[in-house]
C-alpha cells in the first residue's frame, strides 16, 4: 500500500507545478480487478481525500501482467501510457530495455517517512 502512495506522490510531483496549483488526473493501470480492485480503490480514495487537487482514474484492468506490459508498450508508441502501471517483476526488464520506466530513487530519497 505504501508503494502505491509513493508512486502516486511521485506522479504528482512530475505533473504539477509549484507556481500554479491545478487539478491533476493520474491514470493507473493494474491487473486482475477481482484481486486488486478493492485495495487500489481504498488507497486511491484515502489519497484523494488528503490531496483534493488530485484525481485518480483507473484504466480498465488487464487480465494478466502480460496484457499490462502490452498496454504500456502500445502506449509508448501512441503517447498514451498510463501515469502509473503495476507490472509483474518478470516484465519490468522489457520496459527498462526500452527506456520506458522512470526511476523513483531521487523521489524516495527525498521522503522523510
Amino acid at each position: 500500500m505504501k508503494n502505491l502512495l509513493i508512486v502516486i506522490g511521485v506522479a504528482i510531483v512530475l505533473f504539477t507545478s509549484t507556481a500554479e496549483a491545478k487539478k491533476v488526473t493520474l491514470s493507473v493501470l493494474h491487473e486482475k480487478a477481482f484481486v486488486f480492485k478493492d485495495v487500489h480503490d481504498q488507497i486511491a480514495n484515502e489519497f484523494m481525500q488528503k490531496h483534493p487537487d488530485v484525481e485518480i482514474k483507473f484504466l480498465a484492468p488487464a487480465k494478466a501482467y502480460e496484457e499490462c506490459v502490452q498496454i504500456v508498450l502500445r502506449g509508448a508508441i501512441t503517447d498514451s501510457m498510463p501515469d502509473v502501471s503495476y507490472q509483474g517483476h518478470n516484465r519490468v526488464r522489457t520496459l527498462v530495455d526500452r527506456d520506458i520506466v522512470v526511476p523513483l530513487d531521487r523521489f524516495i530519497q527525498g521522503e522523510k517517512d
